[in-house]
């Protein structure tokens, strides 16, 4: 069965608007589920499919033991994320730092029918600039590490990403400082729309004790977040996230498309709404006259592709990609792991931690010419050139 036909499947399992029709999952063969499996897990997409078509007819036992695995195992680590989520702000708090939880803490505990359902790779907190460094020595005195070396100085760090380098609380859970939502101009193919940090640290809301965005600021980071940062690799669960948000809060929403106007993040709201609709009925987003257009269905094609994309090719499909365009400056920064952003001057990344920076483009080299031998993922790179052209008109 095509790649994109078990794409489909999938997304149709994971929607709660209809049914899959069962003969479909009857012609799957063996291979085509393990296809299946594969995606679903990589997207983390088990828990949700438990509890959401876990007696689907025609779903094999064998798959619905393993999400049912999944899901418990999700719902052992949520408790985890949420002890040390409260334990991260405390200790920022004692220091007198008031950090405010991004999108995926507010969606797991607050928004979602449970928490397992909505698995979190990692905590993303939020402050002022210049409150980010002094946030990361506390955190690391306390006993957090680095989950990786540092291959450029902190300060780096802050200049040319959004977030500090990864750390792990004590007990595991990846918690990552922010200083801004998106990267820095300079730093993707494409700049991402701006949302204005400091006024959503302003009007944050308060939940059980902890600092969120509100709702509207929330909904706008979730669709820049998904769309212009990560073309889409965050997966289906945009989607769920969506609906659930918006069932849980009403939206002004000529409001809300005033603002997406303004910020220029309309035509990404519009694709994620319309596949909302498409999958989750998404009653909630109320269509009114200000509303774009729908995109077009090449578009929506694209996306559905995108959501499912292989995570572990996306960086030589993406250089295919910006090959094929012409965009020089990009593969450079990228195969010399050079940062930089508009009116900074760049920095090269350390590679000693892994045999020096000879051996290590030469891995590089050598695995991202063996990906791009591979049909599928010249298919994934000319996919990530029709969105990025898409959101550039």
């Amino acid at each position: 069965m095509e790649l994109s036909h078990i794409r489909r499947i999938l997304l149709g399992l994971t929607g709660t608007a209809q049914s899959v029709d069962p003969q479909q999952l009857n012609a799957m063969n063996p291979a085509d589920w393990a296809r299946l499996q594969a995606m679903a897990e990589m997207h983390r997409l088990q828990p949700w499919l438990h509890w959401n078509k876990a007696n689907h007819p025609g779903v094999p036992n064998d798959i619905l033991h393993v999400w049912q695995a999944a899901h418990r195992r999700s719902a052992m680590t949520a408790l985890v994320r949420q002890t040390e989520l409260a334990e991260c702000v405390q200790s920022l708090r004692a220091d007198g730092f008031d950090p405010v939880a991004l999108k995926g803490a507010y969606l797991a505990f607050h928004a979602y029918p449970e928490p397992a359902l909505r698995p979190m790779r990692d905590l993303d907190l939020i402050l002022p600039e210049n409150q980010v460094i002094p946030a990361y020595d506390v955190l690391r005195s306390a006993g957090y590490d680095l989950a990786e070396a540092l291959t450029v100085p902190i300060e780096d760090c802050l200049r040319f990403d959004k977030h500090l380098p990864l750390m792990l609380a004590p007990r595991g859970t990846p918690v990552e400082l922010h200083k801004r939502l998106s990267q820095p101009d300079g730093r993707l193919d494409l700049d991402a729309p701006h949302v204005d940090e400091a006024v959503l640290m302003d009007r944050a809301m308060t939940v059980d004790g902890l600092s969120y965005p509100v709702v509207e600021d929330m909904l706008a980071h979730l669709i820049v977040h998904a769309v212009h940062g990560h073309r889409l690799d965050c997966g289906p669960l945009i989607l769920t996230d969506i609906e659930f948000l918006t069932r849980q809060h009403a939206v002004d929403w000529p409001a809300f498309w005033q603002r997406a106007r303004h910020e220029g993040w309309q035509d990404g709201a519009q694709l994620l709404f319309e596949l909302v609709r498409r999958f989750h009925n998404g009653k909630a987003i109320l269509r009114v006259d200000s509303e774009p257009a729908a995109p077009p269905d090449a578009i929506c094609e694209t996306a559905l592709d995108l959501m499912l994309q292989n995570l572990e090719t996306r960086r030589s499909a993406k250089l295919m990609g910006a090959l094929a365009e012409g965009n020089l400056g990009l593969v450079w920064r990228r195969v010399t792991g050079r940062m930089a952003a508009q009116g900074e001057t760049g920095t090269v990344a350390d590679r000693s931690a892994t045999g020096g920076f000879i051996h290590w483009a030469v891995h590089q080299a050598k695995t991202g010419m063996a990906q791009l031998a591979d049909r599928e993922v010249r298919a994934q790179s000319r996919q990530h050139n029709q969105f990025r052209r898409w959101l550039k008109d």
